[in-house]
């Protein structure tokens, strides 16, 4: 059986992401990575931290948004797709949390949107390495990240001013 997806229209999105009047974070790791399939401890780090930084919001490209565990924190609002472009050259985008993908960054770049990057293949460490050495993000390891760490990186992006 065939698994249908509740995609936001257009005009919702755009009044969503105009309503977040105290900023959002976009969350995604590409097309290729499957965020609801991480490890639950990693998943309630992301919970944990990002419930914290409301009333900012979070934006998070999650594929099968169902296979999500329980406890989603209620500023965190998931869709299987999103107009990329579009969310990165909101107004009201305070940070992008990406896996480090040269296409996303690159477009993060162009429309100034700081990083967390946290990087899982080949040439995203050097792309995140190359970032973090410019000051337009800060990295975080996956396999060794803590809700202290993840607290950390959002605090810095959203609040110091040499990321913006």
């Amino acid at each position: 059986m065939q698994e249908h997806l509740i995609i936001l229209p257009l005009q919702e999105l755009k009044k969503w992401m105009d309503d977040s009047k105290d900023g959002f974070v976009y969350f995604t790791f590409g097309s290729m990575v499957l965020i609801e399939t991480f490890p639950r401890k990693i998943l309630d780090v992301f919970y944990a931290s990002l419930g914290k930084i409301a009333p900012v919001r979070v934006l998070m490209k999650v594929p099968k948004p169902k296979k999500l565990p329980p406890g989603l924190p209620k500023n965190i609002h998931t869709s299987p797709w999103l107009p990329q472009l579009k969310v990165l050259n909101h107004p009201n985008i305070r940070a992008f949390i990406t896996h480090g993908g040269l296409m996303g960054t690159l477009e993060a770049i162009t429309y100034g949107v700081p990083m967390i990057g946290i990087p899982l293949y080949v040439d995203q460490y050097n792309n995140i390495d190359a970032y973090v050495a410019k000051n337009i993000a800060v990295k975080l390891d996956v396999h060794k990240m803590t809700e202290e760490d993840m607290d950390a990186a959002l605090n810095a992006i959203l609040h110091d001013p040499k990321y913006m």
